[in-house]
């Protein structure tokens, strides 16, 4: 994809030069069939290459969404980590006692630690937790569920955005209390 996107620049380089693309110069073609055929040679391989990756799994990609934005990310996990009150104990899911969890969240470097451990359960739950599609607010969306450790992380359709991330009070209730829910195959 990368090389296909450069091929596609020097194209326009090349064009905006003039060079190797008037009809005066005898190598135009040749260098044009050359930049043509490394697009498709590209565009195959990268064809195969995820087709193999995920030819068992149509959602294991969306594992590697990012977050609407940084501040989205940090706003979910206050809410959702670090405000221990709520009630959704992933201190007990990371493996800490309650007081070193509120020590750790009290250091930069301690919450840096939560948010990867965080970070990680989220994209975990994505690659094997249940799959399923909903609607909020007018909009479809992918939900993940880990009824195991109760963990349901949402994303947009197309598996690009993270919209959240926390473990809910009803547990699969929730999950299946979703507007226009449906369990998809993965």
């Amino acid at each position: 994809m990368i090389k296909k996107l450069v091929c596609l620049i020097m194209i326009g380089v090349f064009a905006i030069l003039g060079v190797a693309c008037t009809e005066k110069d005898p190598t135009s073609d040749r260098i044009k069939k050359e930049i043509a055929d490394r697009i498709t040679s590209d565009t195959k391989q990268d064809k195969v290459f995820f087709d193999n990756l995920y030819k068992d799994d149509k959602f294991s990609f969306f594992s590697e969404a990012k977050w609407t934005s940084t501040s989205t990310r940090d706003s979910h996990f206050d809410k959702h980590v670090a405000d221990i009150s709520k009630g959704e104990k992933w201190n007990e899911i990371f493996g800490y006692s309650e007081s070193k969890f509120k020590k750790m969240l009290e250091t930069k470097a301690g919450r840096n630690t939560l948010f990867e451990e965080y970070d990680a359960w989220m994209r975990n739950t994505m690659k094997k937790g249940e799959v399923f599609s909903y609607t909020y607010e007018g909009t479809e969306r992918i939900g993940f569920y880990d009824e195991k450790n109760n963990i349901f992380v949402t994303t947009n359709k197309a598996g690009t955005k993270v919209y959240t991330c926390f473990r809910p009070d009803n547990e699969r209730k929730y999950i299946e209390g979703q507007d226009n829910y449906k369990k998809l195959k993965r």
